[in-house]
């Protein structure tokens, strides 16, 4: 089945915005008290809010002062990605890569829309997608396929038609569960034995992403270049 739409995750695939948002959780735990480690933060990578919210209500007990401390998180991450988040490696040349095949692009992210909607605006890269879809627009989040599933019918286009960008465990797991093909490109947690099976393909950098659309899309390279001869 040929591809004909690609779809992004945002932190940790677009933007480099893990490591900050890790560095505000921690600051905002300690200014309330509370001593957040790895082991419980990394679960909440790739998660939407509530599902996050979820995670450090269960780790340090229902007394935990969530609504504050995500309020304080939030201000330290804006304090430290403002005016625009750092833009992974490779992104740029990818967009251009993936129009040129003729595909088309959303995004899918676990953060809340009007902020997926800024940080795209604040890069000028947010005409470049066809369709976006925030945590808030769906019920349930990764690891379930609602917001990949919601994307892909934005878009139009059916689901095993779909390649899945994902840096997350969780993001992984959503692809497949919405019967896409997904590819990783690691950030802060290294791939699992089961994404490495579950993943079609796991790549270092957005640099790679483009031979592994073009290794999906035979018969478009061939076509493009065959336009290219035409016209020299």
């Amino acid at each position: 089945m040929p591809v004909r739409a690609v779809i992004f995750d945002m932190d940790g695939l677009m933007f480099d915005t893990e490591r900050p948002a890790r560095q505000a959780w921690f600051r905002a735990m300690s200014e309330h008290g509370y001593e957040l480690d790895d082991e419980i933060y990394l679960q909440a990578v790739g998660r939407t809010s509530q599902a996050t919210r979820a995670i450090f209500i269960e780790a340090f007990g229902p007394d935990l002062p969530i609504d504050a401390i995500e309020s304080t998180s939030s201000r330290h991450l804006r304090d430290l990605i403002e005016p625009m988040p750092p833009i992974k490696p490779g992104l740029m040349e990818l967009l251009d890569t993936i129009d040129e095949l003729g595909l088309i692009m959303a995004v899918a992210s676990s953060t809340a829309r009007a902020e997926v909607m800024r940080r795209l605006d604040a890069c000028g890269i947010e005409r470049r997608f066809s369709a976006v879809v925030g945590g808030d627009d769906v019920s349930v989040g990764k690891p379930a396929p609602d917001l990949f599933l919601r994307a892909s019918d934005l878009l139009r286009v059916p689901a095993v038609d779909c390649v899945v960008l994902e840096d997350s465990h969780a993001g992984i797991q959503a692809a497949v569960a919405a019967r896409m093909t997904p590819v990783m490109v690691p950030d802060m947690v290294e791939p699992s034995a089961r994404c490495l099976e579950l993943a079609a393909n796991v790549v270092s950098s957005l640099s790679d992403v483009g031979g592994v659309l073009h290794e999906l899309q035979p018969a478009r390279i061939e076509q493009a270049h065959l336009s290219t001869r035409t016209k020299l």
